[in-house]
């Protein structure tokens, strides 16, 4: 792995994406990635506009390491809302070298 010079891995590697699709009956949100308070706002305005919509919203989790406080937070709010969550988590460990 190149390293940007000042930063260390772990920084580079924070990013989320989220995928949407829309189905008959609900809405499937994908979220992959660090959920941190930098990028939840993102994941509550997809799941807002789904729900202003009436469809069910289900939020997959997937491959997300880290979660804190803030999000943890959004997560509560939208499964008051009637969001579904499931996480889907992978562990997996770097070789040694």
């Amino acid at each position: 792995m190149t390293k940007c010079t000042g930063a260390p891995w772990w920084e580079e590697m924070k990013m989320l994406r989220v995928s949407k699709r829309e189905e008959r009956s609900r809405t499937v949100l994908i979220v992959e990635g660090h959920l941190s308070a930098d990028y939840f706002q993102v994941i509550e305005t997809c799941c807002n506009e789904a729900i202003s919509t009436g469809a069910i919203v289900h939020l997959y989790l997937r491959d997300v390491p880290t979660i804190d406080g803030a999000s943890c937070a959004l997560l509560s709010r939208l499964a008051a809302k009637g969001v579904l969550l499931l996480a889907i988590i992978v562990a997996y460990t770097r070789p040694i070298s």
